[in-house]
């Protein structure tokens, strides 16, 4: 086990609170991480320096060496992001100046390492430029010739405009162009790279714990655009309630306790005021992760394609991303599948558990209040008052809004059932022609990211308010593309940052007087 592997053990097990673990303990292990961290930092800067004082006069070679240091650099960053958080939890007011110090100069470090790559960047850039001045003027510097095509100039130096072609994902077919020549610049066009840069496009993420040297970023507007398809597709985003995070972690408080009203006899206003009514609330912190999506494509260069290009990034980015945060909010386990992030029916199992509690145990599900128990422990045995008792799981709020989610395999082949069982109830209400799923009153939204066939102890349906879930949104899109020389496919890697937290989920206990109902109900079928 490495020393930042160790770091990770203990604060996982302090944050689980399961087991007893020292602060000098902590801090010892912050100290060997940090000596650890610290030394392969220094060996990528090192790298770095020889790239500057001594550049590859091949493409390929350079291009290869500043990936090399950029797949380094992405691999340190969540361990730098690890010894950070524990030093912030371990020493908050910043007493342990040697900590404190040590988690700067790796931040700083990072940051020196993203600066110098991207001056090697510009230096090869300028090289690119110089090898087409070189070809455009070939007859005069004696017939040297270029692998490179010249740039199509006119007036002065400024680059020739594409052509648009009609879009079908962006508001116009100019967002799509200036995507599209992005993907072209990024893809090693240097028509496109000029092309841009003439319109300051090519803006690459500050490094502030940002992968590898932070990417290209989408300008707002056309990044919208993308987004706006994501969340049509998307539930999470829909449901949730979604919380702008200006850094990668923030920590809410929900009031759990208090105050109590007393009352009180005329001229003694402070007799029945006891230390019991102060207000108490709890803590929880909303990490937020890295994700990223990538693809193959051969390389679309012409000036014609960028608006294809764009369109074809759109889809497939949306998509992606779209599924990947449905997965992470309705199905996620807390495992790297899902980026670490806890799912809402995972969150009920997890408390069950946290409690003392067996989740195959069926008396254990009690432990949680917002589990409901079905009759049974198949689809087939869940009966129409196990469904509509979920409700008597919710702590009931005014101005709520309550809805359920399941997979269309369970909303078609039970609930739909039930209702038409049940007699004089339509199974689709159609509000001015367009058709919506509702169940009891209460609208129903698929997500097959919940359990689509029957199992025991699972949880097939969720029920309430599902702004309880808290949904982070750290940062914009951004882009980085590579070509393989041998296959001449372009891969493309979007990346983007976010995080879920369950908030007003209830408190479970095995002590029925502990146990408090949250926002959120679960249908649970029993163990056997």
């Amino acid at each position: 086990m490495t020393k930042i592997q160790r770091l990770r053990e203990l604060m996982r097990k302090r944050a689980n609170k399961r087991e007893d673990v020292p602060v000098e303990e902590v801090t010892a292990a912050v100290t060997d991480a940090t000596t650890e961290v610290t030394g392969t930092i220094d060996g990528v800067l090192a790298a770095v320096d020889a790239l500057l004082a001594s550049p590859p006069e091949s493409p390929d070679d350079w291009a290869a060496q500043v990936t090399a240091i950029r797949e380094q650099v992405a691999a340190l960053v969540p361990d730098v992001e690890d010894i950070v958080s524990a030093v912030d939890t371990v020493d908050p007011s910043g007493s342990d100046a040697a900590m404190q110090q040590g988690a700067d100069r790796m931040t700083k470090a990072l940051k020196d390492i993203a600066a110098k790559l991207s001056k090697a960047q510009e230096r090869q850039a300028k090289r690119g430029e110089l090898r087409n001045i070189a070809h455009q003027n070939n007859a005069a510097l004696g017939g040297m010739r270029s692998a490179t095509p010249p740039l199509p100039l006119i007036n002065g130096g400024q680059t020739v405009e594409p052509t648009f072609k009609r879009t079908k994902r962006f508001r116009n077919d100019e967002q799509a162009t200036k995507l599209g020549r992005m993907l072209q610049a990024l893809n090693g066009n240097e028509t496109a790279r000029r092309w841009c840069d003439e319109r300051g496009l090519m803006q690459r993420a500050a490094l502030s714990s940002d992968y590898a040297t932070g990417g290209i970023l989408i300008p707002e507007d056309i990044e919208a655009e993308i987004v706006k398809f994501r969340d049509e597709r998307g539930l999470a985003r829909q449901l949730c309630k979604v919380v702008p995070m200006g850094v990668a972690s923030r920590t809410f408080r929900k009031q759990v306790d208090g105050p109590t009203v007393e009352y009180i006899g005329e001229g003694t206003p402070a007799a029945g005021i006891t230390t019991s009514d102060k207000v108490r609330y709890s803590e929880h912190t909303l990490n937020t992760k890295w994700a990223a999506i990538g693809t193959e494509w051969y390389p679309l260069l012409d000036e014609d394609a960028a608006v294809s290009l764009a369109d074809e990034f759109a889809d497939w980015a949306g998509y992606a991303m779209a599924g990947a945060e449905d997965q992470a909010v309705f199905a996620g386990t807390g495992l790297s599948a899902t980026g670490g992030i806890i799912g809402m029916p995972y969150a009920f199992r997890k408390a069950v558990e946290d409690a003392g509690g067996t989740w195959t145990t069926d008396a254990h599900k009690a432990y949680h209040p917002g589990l409901k128990v079905a009759t049974g422990s198949t689809w087939a045995s869940v009966t129409l008052a196990d469904i509509t008792g979920m409700g008597a799981n919710l702590a009931h709020r005014a101005g709520i809004t309550r809805g359920y989610v399941c997979s269309s395999a369970f909303y078609y082949g039970k609930l739909l059932a039930l209702a038409q069982a049940a007699g004089g109830i339509q199974p689709v209400n159609i509000t001015d022609g367009v058709p919506q799923m509702m169940f009891n009153g209460f609208p129903v939204y698929i997500t097959d990211y919940m359990p689509t066939a029957t199992a025991v102890s699972d949880i097939p349906l969720l029920f309430g308010d599902f702004s309880s879930y808290y949904f982070g949104d750290r940062r914009g899109l951004t882009i980085e593309s590579d070509k393989n020389i041998k296959t001449q496919l372009i891969t493309t890697v979007a990346t983007w940052r976010y995080g879920g937290m369950p908030f007003d989920f209830g408190t479970a206990s095995s002590s029925a007087g502990s146990r408090l109902r949250g926002g959120i109900a679960a249908l649970v079928t029993t163990n056997s």
